[in-house]
């Protein structure tokens, strides 16, 4: 545990420390925490020794900045705050029902405005006219007073100048009594369909229901679904389906991870993990991270999955030989790129053989139509030669990498598991099987 915690508010005005309680801690200790954290002004011996003689696990202000002047301060006006979404007053709704009236709440909605993190959401109006404080980290930023006029409400923080309220978290900014606040989060009870129509919000998003086939949801944080999937969803951050994933034709695209039930005839693609309770069946799954299905009877059956790390599964394949093709210990996205050349390569190979024959057949042949076909035919060469020079790298760099972990409580024929460039068919079943090293 950390033995001196310091703490700066909003406006880095003020310092805090806090020690723990099973830690040994001496007053240089402290002295170096709170210049790790910058804060070099304004700080006082005495509470120095309060906070170190006193109770342990409360926070002690240590440190407060350098206001200006009494009299300068009285001959100014007071700082005025100005809301850039004069729209959105009071906190919105966090939670809609669908119904006929939904398209027009979600729009009145909407119409408050949507922001990012770090967005600015209010700024002092004619900051640099305010007299100036030092902060405890030694800035010099407008003084707002001794009760600042950046009142903060959820998932905001005063910008480092001290001037601004920003947006901490993705969502609908918002004013009220508490102050300037950002609401994050939302949740639709009904299933997205035809009475809601698409959906796209900046922050959290939960569906108490399902998304039916054609309709999408996008989001720049979490998307989770009480229900099943079968239209398109995106997420920045993880998308959690309580039930299953079966949208042929959509793609299902996540930035951290995909939980689900079952999967079964989709595409589905994630910067981190993908975990399937039950069964992966004829799919495109691929994964940064690792593929596991390894619940209750979980089995992959079919389709292609791709993983760097790690895949885990009950039952590979099927009594059948249905193919099955697992791909491990390269990025799914390297291996689009191999496939891609691959092809490229071979139309660009099929280009050259018919205007080599081409140019052969013709008996009587213009010499601009000679010096054409000579031109195309060089292009081509050079064409081919690049491909193939890219070709051998980037072999050259996916046979070096690391084969990734596979394991499995049986293997059925009809597998094929490819690990880094390295082959291996399955032509009889084989139990309790593990190959390779999980990466530390």
């Amino acid at each position: 545990m950390q033995p001196v915690k310091v703490v700066l508010s909003d406006d880095r005005m003020e310092a805090y420390v806090v020690l723990a309680p099973e830690c040994e801690v001496t007053l240089r200790d402290i002295i170096l925490a709170l210049k790790e954290e910058g804060v070099t002004k304004g700080i006082s011996a005495e509470a120095l020794q309060e906070a170190l003689m006193g109770e342990r696990g409360i926070p002690y202000r240590v440190a407060s900045g350098i206001a200006p002047p009494k009299e300068v301060l009285e001959s100014l006006p007071k700082p005025k705050l100005l809301f850039n979404f004069a729209e959105s007053v009071g906190k919105p709704p966090e939670i809609l029902t669908v119904g006929p009236d939904f398209p027009s709440e979600w729009k009145r909605l909407l119409s408050r405005g949507l922001v990012t993190a770090g967005a600015t959401l209010a700024f002092v109006r004619a900051a640099h006219s305010l007299p100036k404080a030092i902060t405890v980290t030694g800035e010099e930023i407008p003084y707002l007073g001794s009760r600042s006029i950046l009142k903060l409400g959820p998932n905001t923080q005063v910008s480092l100048d001290g001037q601004k309220v920003i947006s901490v978290r993705p969502g609908i900014p918002y004013e009220d009594d508490e102050g300037i606040g950002v609401l994050d989060h939302i949740t639709i009870v009904g299933d997205v369909g035809p009475l809601t129509g698409n959906i796209s919000f900046p922050g959290d998003i939960t569906i108490r229901g399902s998304i039916l086939a054609g309709f999408s949801v996008s989001t720049y944080s979490n998307l989770i679904v009480n229900g099943n999937l079968w239209g398109s969803a995106t997420a920045k951050a993880k998308i959690i389906v309580s039930g299953g994933i079966t949208a042929p034709g959509e793609t299902v695209d996540s930035g951290q991870g995909i939980a689900c039930k079952f999967c079964e005839n989709s595409i589905i693609r994630s910067s981190g993990y993908v975990e399937v309770e039950s069964a992966l069946i004829h799919s495109v799954v691929e994964s940064e991270s690792e593929v596991s299905v390894t619940g209750e009877g979980g089995r992959i059956v079919g389709g292609l999955v791709r993983a760097v790390t790690a895949i885990t599964a009950g039952i590979v394949g099927s009594p059948m030989g249905v193919p099955t093709v697992l791909e491990l210990g390269v990025s799914p996205k390297l291996r689009r790129e191999l496939a891609r050349l691959e092809r490229e390569l071979e139309t660009v190979t099929k280009e050259l053989s018919e205007i080599s024959s081409a140019a052969q057949s013709r008996a009587r042949i213009s010499t601009m139509d000679r010096v054409r076909l000579t031109r195309e035919l060089k292009l081509l060469q050079e064409r081919e030669k690049a491909i193939r020079e890219r070709l051998y790298l980037l072999k050259k760099s996916l046979s070096d990498a690391p084969k990734g972990f596979f394991q499995a409580d049986k293997v059925l024929p009809g597998t094929r598991l490819v690990m880094g460039m390295d082959v291996h068919e399955f032509t009889s079943p084989i139990d309790n099987i593990s190959m390779g090293a999980r990466r530390a």
